[in-house]
């Protein structure tokens, strides 16, 4: 499957190519995300000292930091029904920025992906 099509990849416009983690994820907040009931939102999390807001997806592995994230703001979307829109509203207002979020199953997919590279070098080798 090419890594365009594949559902745990994404674009990472600093390294310029599609990548399911990269030097550019950062790691996930030190809080625990809270469960929550809407069709696209499986869970939420806020750090409220550095205005984070942590959203893990209900499709793949995709878990997503946004900021600057008032705390206004993240009351107003636990309380939104559908939240996922209140978040589409969010993500117009101009400054919002997310960062996607490293997670266990993308590093394992990216360590795959080296040993398979690291393999396929190895096999050159012995039989040339």
């Amino acid at each position: 499957m090419s890594r365009h099509l594949n559902p745990y990849f994404h674009w990472c416009a600093g390294c310029w190519k599609w990548v399911c983690d990269c030097v550019h994820c950062v790691e996930p907040l030190n809080i625990t995300r809270q469960p929550v009931n809407d069709i696209q939102i499986r869970s939420l999390g806020y750090d409220r000292k550095r205005g984070r807001l942590e959203i893990e997806f209900t499709w793949t592995d995709d878990v997503r930091q946004f900021y600057p994230v008032a705390p206004a703001l993240y009351r107003q979307l636990l309380a939104a029904r559908p939240m996922y829109l209140f978040l589409k509203r969010i993500l117009e207002l101009r400054g919002v920025r997310f960062e996607y979020v490293r997670t266990e199953a993308k590093r394992a997919i990216m360590m795959a992906g080296i040993a398979f590279e690291l393999l396929r070098v190895f096999d050159g080798c012995e039989t040339a």
